[in-house]
């Protein structure tokens, strides 16, 4: 949370504000529960207070890989639907409101 020159939770938001959508686990070892919030309602995946177990981060990073992963799927399936639909000619289009 505390880094040189700016809070992680403004990192955190210059990254968002990017576009790039990467899981964000934050960790700091001056935290409290206004700081979780915030960092949780900003997208963070968890928060974690200095001193923490080992198992509980590893834990967390493979779950929040998992959770990347499926999302990077569904958006690969709905960019191929997209592709798909934006390749019917306009009557097919016309057609496939009836389909439905």
């Amino acid at each position: 949370m505390r880094l040189r020159g700016k809070s992680g939770l403004t990192f955190h938001q210059g990254i968002v504000n990017s576009g790039m959508r990467i899981p964000v686990l934050f960790m700091t070892g001056h935290g409290d529960i206004e700081m979780s919030v915030k960092a949780m309602k900003a997208g963070a995946m968890d928060f974690f207070a200095k001193p923490f177990r080992d198992q509980d981060m590893l834990d967390a990073v493979s779950q929040a890989l998992a959770r990347d992963k499926a999302r990077l799927a569904a958006d690969a399936a709905i960019a191929e639907l997209r592709a798909l639909h934006e390749s019917l000619s306009p009557c097919e289009k016309e057609v496939l409101v009836f389909v439905f």
